[in-house]
């Protein structure tokens, strides 16, 4: 019986944490992809975030972290989107 309920906790977590691999920088995804803005935008992901927390998800602070270091890593190419503009 202990090896089934051991079983059930690494499945569990194996599932959480591909949930949380897949949701991190959701915000920066959503922003890059999106219309309503004129993406990409610095920080687009950041901003997103804090737009969605301010309003009624106010859980999506979990991304807040991962879609800062994935706008840092794309940095580079808003910038130069910014600039071109």
């Amino acid at each position: 019986m202990q090896m089934n309920i051991s079983a059930t906790n690494n499945i569990v977590s194996i599932i959480a944490a591909l949930l949380l691999f897949v949701m991190a920088g959701c915000g920066t995804l959503i922003d890059a992809f999106s219309k309503d803005y004129d993406s990409p935008r610095i920080y687009g992901g950041v901003r997103y975030d804090a737009e969605v927390i301010s309003g009624e998800y106010p859980f999506v602070i979990i991304d807040f972290p991962f879609s800062f270091c994935l706008d840092t890593v794309i940095l580079p190419i808003t910038v130069i989107h910014e600039i071109s503009k």
